[in-house]
């Protein structure tokens, strides 16, 4: 399995039990077995999420279900992630950032990458509440204005922080950084004709203006 598992098979309870003492997230218990549930298909197209159901020996107690983040499976995605470095960013906000912010995020038990193979693993708690709405219908204007402020106060906290200036934090890279910029001019262009097609209420003359100027910066 090497440093950590790749993909759902990899996982056993050994490490469980292992990357869960660790943590400190075990009162004794050992994990003797376990389930594994997929979950956020079609929502998490850049990982694969796994709720796991944990059962302990009788000497102690634990989480009884955390979920597990790995590498998509598919080969568009994959690369995606990799140019744009998504997780090794994301792993990095777990490991060095995430107790940083307001805004409130799942306990993080382990985030490890390697970054030769782009491969990584999250293990969180499982945040049983949570909502998740569907990125085609959206969610309830309330819902909407409470994550635009919760983002406001995430990116006010970081900003020109001198967090920044660790040389722990070497691998955060600026979003002027290349390919980001390029990425993007990409992907507005291939958008706009479809944009126009689906929508074209909401293409303003001053829309019309904005964007050609936009892809040309």
């Amino acid at each position: 399995m090497g440093e950590f598992p790749t993909t759902i098979g990899d996982i056993d309870a050994p490490w469980l039990t292992q990357t869960l003492q660790k943590a400190g997230a075990l009162d004794g218990a050992t994990v003797v077995d376990f389930e594994a549930e997929s979950i956020g298909v079609g929502v998490g197209i850049m990982g694969l999420l796994h709720r796991i159901h944990l059962r302990y020996d009788a000497d102690g107690s634990g989480p009884a279900t955390v979920v597990v983040k790995l590498p998509t499976d598919g080969p568009g995605a994959r690369h995606v992630a990799r140019v744009f470095r998504f997780y090794e960013k994301e792993v990095g906000f777990y490991r060095d950032l995430a107790a940083h912010s307001p805004m409130a995020t799942p306990e993080c038990f382990l985030a490890s990458h390697e970054i030769d193979a782009d491969e990584f693993v999250l293990l969180l708690a499982d945040v049983t509440e949570g909502v998740v709405y569907s990125q085609l219908d959206g969610c309830p204007p309330d819902v909407a204005h409470i994550a635009a402020r919760t983002l406001a106060r995430h990116h006010a906290a970081f900003a020109e922080s001198p967090l920044f200036d660790r040389p722990d934090l070497a691998w955060l890279p600026f979003a002027s950084d290349s390919p980001t910029p390029e990425g993007v001019i990409q992907g507005v262009g291939d958008a706009w004709p479809t944009f126009k097609e689906l929508f074209p209420e909401l293409v303003t003359p001053e829309l019309e203006s904005i964007v050609p100027r936009y892809l040309a910066v």
